[in-house]
């Protein structure tokens, strides 16, 4: 995106109103490109994310911290899956399939994590990893061509949240956190080499946003605010446009954000009372909601995809630490719902992905301070646990390991 250089944000305070001037969603290429000018250090060695080579690593054990431990997966380009998570003294660990052939593993850094990692996609398929580092610093870590990872400090102060991030269609990346005293800030890499910054809104923000391109490929961006759920959209220039989506359920999580066909957005979060909330913006310029599930179904922040149909399909943690899936059924205007995993199975807020059927797999902690694997095929959910290294997943069989019973 092309902005004015970094200054104070004006907010044009609009209720209800979201910016849809563009007739077709537009997205940029699932990826983007790193070249700080910060100083650059080398790390552990991990090979290839397509999986050349091998490195063997012991598993780390995953802390239960609610909001620590939540996974971050991205698809690697042959559509197998690469995950980060924090792992034991705020290490950040990569695990990724190696498709037909097994599972690698490589801790990227040894301590420092202050937030769960979120990973994106940099123009050539290889990951790009951020997260809240000690002091309030945002952190970088990339992959490069030769094997190794960089590293890169984005901001020295100031963050108070894991990020969300989003790819600007150039291809380079564009991070929000919530700053000091319930700021919202904004992050996006200049093709100068440097990173440029932007106060969207300097109070009231407390939870970690969620964000989303605009069909006119500039983001949109939603964060809870006080119990209730705000839109903080860019316009141009200096101005972003901010809506307060206020519905009497409100919203207790970090908001989970998808494009509907038309390019607009589609919002979970977990409401008050564990209940699981839905809000999307309509053709009419109004907001609606509905409640998808009653008080004391959620207990952790959702996570969305979309379907072949393109409607949506969230996961989310339940009672008794279930992992449960809802999923939106077009002919009946009706979600339906299911367990994926039972009691005991699930310990924080999930990460999805799509397989390369267009069926969901699903990463979370899970017992035995792991990271687990869920995958729907042939009409039923299997399970694996990723950090002892499974044995089998849609991705194919493990050469070694522990086998761990479907479910």
């Amino acid at each position: 995106m092309t902005r004015a250089q970094p200054q104070r944000a004006r907010l044009a305070l609009v209720p209800g109103a979201y910016c849809r001037n563009a007739a077709s969603r537009t997205r940029p290429s699932t990826s983007l490109l790193l070249v700080v000018s910060v100083t650059v250090s080398l790390v552990v060695p991990l090979a290839a994310a397509s999986g050349a080579g091998a490195t063997t690593a012991a598993g780390p054990a995953v802390t239960d911290a609610p909001g620590q431990s939540t996974p971050s997966v991205v698809l690697q380009p042959d559509g197998a899956p690469s995950v980060f998570f924090e792992g034991d003294g705020g290490s950040l660990w990569n695990y990724w399939y190696v498709n037909g052939g097994g599972v690698d593993s490589a801790e990227i850094a040894s301590s420092g994590l202050a937030s769960a990692p979120v990973a994106v996609l940099q123009p050539d398929g290889a990951p790009s990893v951020f997260f809240e580092g000690s002091g309030g610093s945002l952190l970088n870590y990339w992959y490069l061509p030769n094997g190794t990872w960089a590293e890169g400090q984005v901001a020295s102060s100031g963050v108070s949240s894991a990020p969300a991030v989003t790819v600007q269609p150039n291809g380079a990346p564009s991070v929000f956190v919530e700053g000091a005293g319930g700021s919202l800030w904004n992050y996006w890499y200049v093709p100068n080499g440097t990173w440029a910054t932007y106060e969207v809104t300097s109070r009231g923000v407390d939870s970690q946003p969620a964000v989303e391109l605009q069909p006119n490929g500039e983001p949109t961006v939603f964060a809870n605010v006080g119990g209730s759920l705000w839109n903080y959209w860019y316009l141009s220039g200096d101005n972003w446009g901010a809506a307060d989506i206020f519905f009497p359920q409100g919203s207790i999580s970090t908001p989970a954000v998808q494009l509907q066909s038309d390019g607009s957005p589609t919002v979970f979060t977990e409401g008050a009372g564990g209940s699981l909330m839905n809000y999307w913006y309509t053709p009419s310029g109004l907001w609606r909601s509905t409640q998808i599930a009653a008080a004391g179904s959620a207990a952790s922040a959702p996570a969305v995809e979309l379907q072949a149909s393109g409607s949506p399909t969230v996961f989310v943690e339940g009672p008794g630490h279930s992992m449960l899936n809802y999923w939106y059924i077009p002919a009946q205007g009706t979600f339906g719902s299911g367990t994926v995993a039972g009691s005991a199975q699930a310990f924080g807020a999930p990460a999805v992905t799509t397989q390369l059927d267009g069926e969901p797999a699903v990463f979370f902690d899970g017992p035995g301070d792991a990271v687990w694997l869920y995958w729907y095929a042939n009409g039923t959910w299997e399970s694996s646990q990723v950090t002892s290294l499974f044995v089998s997943s849609p991705w194919g069989p493990r050469q070694v390991g522990t086998s761990v019973p479907n479910t």
